[in-house]
């Protein structure tokens, strides 16, 4: 079933309490079961009704939206992931290896990303799945909560996601800009981002929050390879594990950006 299927019919929500999704239903007091898509529908097939069909842009055949890249990418990758930010893992910064919190120090692993480096970002990896709840084992999608609040009262920084096909190598990139305060918020002292973004649910917000490539140039730094990976992006671990959240591919790993042309 297709994307448009998910928000008329059949959806599956993801839980984000572990680096697997997996449906969900809820119970009503009469203790029938509802799936969540039962109880979205309504609402989801009105906000879908508002959007136009996808548009290229110039030699390009990214469309103009992140909802309509997101029925783009559908087939090779099925629906994205649903971010809680509150659910990701902080990625922790080091001065002279002990764990530090703030900005502007002399971290010993710095993110390298064009920014100052900032305390409190995340990362969190998602299995892929269709709108049905199927799991798709070839397909991982990796969230990167990018901090650069200066406080509570300060909150900037951006929210991005990555969904990458390991046997095709078919690649897609959803970004933020940098104005996430009306769904981000950070703590107090360490700036740990917190905070659930739009999903696909809701179409109309979901634009708001996020673009499709061809708006922002994610293979500038993505040239060779869909994650970036340095000390301060292998530093955030799987819980329980010493296994970066980030995916760390090989050498021959197939590549391409969906909809990014020859």
């Amino acid at each position: 079933m297709k994307l448009i299927g998910l928000l008329t019919a059949t959806a599956a929500l993801f839980s984000l309490s572990s680096v697997f999704c997996v449906p969900l239903t809820s119970s009503l007091e009469s203790g029938q079961q509802v799936s969540v898509s039962q109880q979205l529908g309504q609402e989801a097939t009105t906000n879908s009704k508002a959007q136009a069909k996808p548009k290229k842009s110039g030699r390009r055949s990214f469309p103009k939206t992140a909802f309509e890249y997101a029925q783009m990418v559908e087939p090779e990758l099925g629906v994205p992931p649903k971010i809680n930010l509150d659910e990701a893992v902080e990625i922790p910064l080091y001065v002279n290896g002990e764990r530090k919190f703030g900005h502007g120090l002399d971290w010993d692993n710095p993110n390298f990303l064009g920014k100052d480096t900032f305390s409190g970002s995340t990362l969190q990896r998602h299995a892929g799945q269709t709108a049905e709840g199927k799991p798709l084992p070839d397909v991982v999608w990796v969230s990167f909560g990018r901090n650069f609040s200066l406080s509570p009262e300060q909150v900037g920084g951006s929210v991005q996601f990555i969904g990458y096909n390991k046997r095709t190598g078919a690649t897609a990139y959803f970004e933020s800009s940098d104005h996430i305060s009306p769904w981000v918020k950070v703590d107090d002292k360490t700036l740990r981002m917190r905070g659930t973004m739009p999903w696909i649910d809701n179409p109309t917000e979901f634009n708001q929050a996020f673009e499709p490539p061809g708006n922002v140039q994610c293979v500038q730094c993505h040239q060779a390879d869909p994650f970036i990976t340095n000390d301060f992006i292998t530093a955030a671990k799987i819980p329980g594990t010493d296994e970066p959240v980030i995916p760390i591919l090989d050498a021959d790993s197939p590549y391409y950006v969906i909809g990014g042309g020859n």
